[in-house]
C-alpha cells in the first residue's frame, strides 16, 4: 500500500480524514497551480512572463519555453504583445568579455524539442511598453501559418 494511502487510512481511523484530504488536494493545486501551461497547434507555451519595466513606457523582456508536441518541425515566425508597440526575438552572444544582443530569426523547433527563452540567453524584447501594463499582456506566437495566443503575466524582475 502506498504511502500516503496508509496515511490516509490512519486518519480515517481517527476520524481526521477530512482534515488530510483538505490538505493533499492543497498542495496538489500549489503544485499544479505554480505553473503555467497554454497548449495549441502542437506547441506548449510554459512559464511564460513579462518582466515589468522598470519606468512606465520602457522597453522590457519576455522569457519563457516552447515545446513542440507535434511530429513535424515548426518555426516561429513572430511574436506579438498587446502590452507594448513591438516585440524582437533576440540572443544574447558572449564572446570572450563581451556580449552583445542579435536578431533571433525565426528559430526551428524540431519534433519534441523545447525552444527556451531566459535571461541572458534568447530572449523576447519588448519595445516601448504602455504605459499601464497591468497584470496579464495578450501575446500571439505566430508558428508557421498559425497563430497561438494567451495571456502572459506580468511581474517584477526578481533577482
Amino acid at each position: 500500500m502506498p504511502a500516503a494511502l496508509k496515511i490516509f487510512a490512519n486518519e480515517v481511523t481517527r476520524g481526521c480524514a477530512s482534515r488530510y484530504l483538505v490538505c493533499v488536494i492543497s498542495i496538489f493545486l500549489l503544485l499544479a497551480c505554480g505553473r503555467q501551461k497554454h497548449s495549441e497547434n502542437g506547441l506548449e507555451f510554459r512559464d511564460w512572463l513579462v518582466v515589468k519595466p522598470v519606468v512606465a513606457g520602457a522597453g522590457t523582456v519576455a522569457y519563457g519555453t516552447i515545446r513542440n508536441t507535434s511530429a513535424t518541425p515548426r518555426t516561429l515566425q513572430k511574436v506579438e504583445l498587446a502590452c507594448a508597440e513591438s516585440a524582437e526575438l533576440h540572443e544574447t552572444v558572449t564572446t570572450g568579455d563581451r556580449a552583445r544582443m542579435l536578431p533571433l530569426g525565426t528559430p526551428v523547433i524540431a519534433p519534441g524539442e523545447t525552444l527556451v527563452f531566459a535571461p541572458g540567453a534568447k530572449h523576447i524584447m519588448v519595445m516601448r511598453t504602455q504605459k499601464d501594463v497591468g497584470e496579464t499582456c495578450n501575446a500571439v506566437f505566430t508558428v508557421d501559418a498559425s497563430a497561438a495566443r494567451f495571456a502572459i503575466p506580468v511581474r517584477p524582475r526578481e533577482n
